[in-house]
């Protein structure tokens, strides 16, 4: 009776040969932007690219540099579309804050330990890879424990879509220690590795 509440408390994904790192972040400094927009993959470009334009003029103007890969942060993903915050890495926060109405805005992104999987291939594909990763995290016993975030380490403007490499990263904990929870909702300690 227990094996098969256990069993039917797994995810359905198929997950054979998928897997995913567990590192400790560090956090950044970003500036960004929030955006919305439906689950088409065309207008999740555009909006995303609107964005990005969007806090690379308002630093350019500051004459802040990028000092990393654009950060797409998830804040939501469900049946009414998609929320994100477009956000680029900068060397520190600005003393002086954005004028109250400005729409970029600066913070520190998450810290802590995170599953992260290198997806190859088109961004269309990443609604199958995050069913993937949820899936693992979960036969693995991981709790998430805030949004994915996705670094997009190639330029999609110059690189084939076959050789597009997003780093995606599920953060899994804070303290310094993985969550991880067992059949019976027992929290465990990290793996070791």
């Amino acid at each position: 009776a227990n094996l098969k509440r256990l069993m039917e408390g797994l995810p359905a994904t198929d997950i054979a040969g998928f897997t995913a790192q567990v590192v400790e972040i560090e956090a950044v400094p970003v500036a960004y932007v929030e955006g919305a927009c439906s689950k088409d993959e065309a207008e999740i470009a555009r909006t995303l690219a609107a964005s990005y334009g969007e806090v690379t003029k308002f630093l350019t103007a500051r004459k802040i540099a990028p000092t990393g890969a654009p950060i797409t942060i998830t804040t939501r993903w469900d049946d009414s579309g998609y929320a994100f915050e477009a956000a680029l890495p900068v060397a520190a926060i600005p003393e002086t804050p954005p004028a109250a109405d400005a729409r970029v805005r600066f913070k520190q992104t998450y810290a802590g330990p995170a599953l992260k999987v290198v997806h190859r291939g088109a961004y269309r594909d990443m609604p199958a890879m995050y069913e993937k990763l949820d899936a693992w995290a979960a036969i693995q016993g991981f709790a998430p424990n805030g949004p994915p975030w996705e670094e997009y380490a190639t330029d999609p403007g110059s690189t084939p879509e076959a050789d597009l490499l997003t780093n995606v990263y599920l953060p899994v904990g804070s303290g310094g220690s993985a969550r991880r929870r067992g059949p019976d909702g027992q929290e465990l300690s990290a793996p070791a590795g």
